[in-house]
């Protein structure tokens, strides 16, 4: 199994991260010999997630900060002995403001050399076994302080004889009322048949009434046409009106002067014998 070697954060060596199956051979340290009080984690420069993933070319800051930092990097090394973050200044409530340290750097570029490699869940794994939360202690101190011995005094106690208990109970105090149906699941059916005679009911009107307007529709369409086709034929038959009318007036006109020209060539009637 391959190893990961971290910076040694000022120090001479390097520090290895074994994986499950290491050889025996090979040195087997690991991230938790980082030194505690290693200033790395004081004097050194710390960095946004922004200035990290331009360091580590791993993306963008919300892959960084989101998907590798919280939750893998995290929660695996919640309980590493260095802090990975340093408090870079105060805001104006005098709240700290942490960044990434160096140290959360080198176990950045650890983990993503380790996920380039395809060994990114050994990784965590090892870190989680590693560095498990701690175990909760006893005080021995608690354990070594004396009790105080305290007496107590009290006056004589007067005994009454023991009372009588009711041999049956009564839950009707305690239930209070409630109104039941006596068959409601056949209630229910009433209702759920009663309801679906409704929705037959429904969609048999909206049919009819579709089928109304579907017969409607075919009505205007073949009155449409047949109106379209009277105007048509309206303007067709006022125009040949316009004209035979006219032509009638002109040829009734010709006749009436030809019959008045032939009344003038005539003799007029002879006058009637006096009487």
């Amino acid at each position: 199994m391959e190893m990961q070697t971290v910076p040694s954060f000022g120090r001479t060596d390097s520090i290895v991260i074994p994986f499950p199956g290491q050889p025996m051979g090979q040195p087997a340290t690991s991230p938790q010999d980082i030194s505690p009080d290693s200033t790395s984690t004081t004097t050194g420069r710390t960095y946004t997630f922004k200035e990290a993933a331009e360091l580590l070319l791993c993306g963008d800051e919300s892959t960084l900060r989101n998907r590798y930092w919280k939750e893998k990097i995290e929660p695996a090394f919640r309980h590493f002995p260095t802090p990975l973050q340093s408090i870079a200044k105060y805001d104006r409530n005098d709240k700290p403001i942490y960044r990434l340290n160096e140290v959360a750097i080198a176990v950045l570029r650890a983990f993503l050399e380790a996920k380039a490699e395809g060994r990114e869940d050994a990784f965590l794994l090892t870190a989680r076994q590693e560095y498990p939360a701690p175990a909760a202690t006893d005080d021995p101190a608690d354990e070594s302080e004396t009790q105080k011995s305290i007496e107590v005094e009290t006056k004589a106690v007067t005994v009454v004889d023991t009372p009588l208990l009711p041999q049956t109970y009564s839950l009707a105090a305690l239930a209070g009322d409630a109104i039941a149906i006596d068959d409601p699941l056949a209630l229910a059916n009433q209702i759920v048949q009663a309801i679906e005679n409704v929705q037959t009911a429904m969609k048999t009107d909206i049919d009819r009434k579709e089928q109304k307007l579907n017969d409607t529709r075919k009505a205007k369409e073949i009155v449409s046409a047949k109106v379209q086709e009277l105007k048509f034929e309206q303007r067709l038959y006022q125009e040949r009106n316009a004209s035979i009318n006219n032509a009638q007036n002109q040829d009734t006109q010709s006749l009436q002067e030809l019959t008045s020209f032939l009344q003038a060539l005539g003799k007029p009637p002879a006058a009637p014998p006096a009487g």
